[in-house]
Formats: C-alpha cells, structure tokens, sequence
C-alpha cells in the first residue's frame, strides 16, 4: 500500500514531549498534535530531516532525548539544498506565507511527485 508522505518537523515531537501549556491555544495543538500522534501517524509514510534531528537535540538533556526517542523508526533525509527548498515552499503555501512550523505533507524529493501539500492541522 502507498502511504502519502509527511515531513515531520521539529514542532511535532516538542509538542510530544513537553509538559502541556498554560496558554491555551498551546495546550490545544499539542493536545491535537497527541491525538494525531497516536491515531493516524501510521496512515503516512513518516520522514524528517538531519536538520530537524539536530533540533531536537538541543536544550535540556532529558527533554532532548525525549524529542530523539519520539523521531526514532522515521526515516532521516541528509540535508541536502533541495530538500530544504522543498520543505521551505510547502511550508510558506501551507502557512499563508509564514513558515508552519507543524508537519507538512509532501512527497519525498526523487519520489515521483505524487504528494500531498498542505498543514497538518
């Protein structure tokens, strides 16, 4: 079965992770974000970047291996221009001109082209 592609970004495990916010809206899409997590991830064909490994190991030490374990079976793309292009276009189209920060659909660069664009929402 083909499963549409997903860029994870570094948003998703930090909302994963972190203790539930105070503001509201926050605690919303992380709630969102949890739900999404647990009920349809595997509807996708998961994918993230060297870029957003590195980001996710910054910081606090225990919060940073727990963004690492949540990236962990998802397949890494090297960081490459074209891949970051890619990402960077979808995420200004998704997001009304201002990067989103979530995951954005996308199919992975040399796959055909055949992908889904917009926000994960």
């Amino acid at each position: 079965m083909n499963f549409p592609k997903l860029s994870v970004e570094t948003t998703i495990p930090s909302y994963l992770t972190a203790r539930r916010s105070r503001d509201l809206q926050l605690a919303a899409d992380q709630e969102t974000t949890e739900e999404w997590w647990e009920t349809q991830r595997r509807e996708y064909e998961l994918f993230t970047s060297e870029v957003v490994e590195v980001e996710a190991g910054e910081g606090d030490a225990a919060m940073a291996e727990a963004r690492l374990r949540a990236l962990d079976g998802i397949v890494r793309l090297s960081a490459q221009p074209e891949v970051d292009e890619r990402i960077e276009q979808c995420q200004i189209h998704a997001g009304e001109g201002a990067p989103n920060r979530k995951a954005l659909a996308l199919e992975a660069p040399g796959s055909g082209g055949h992908g889904h664009h917009g926000a994960f929402a």
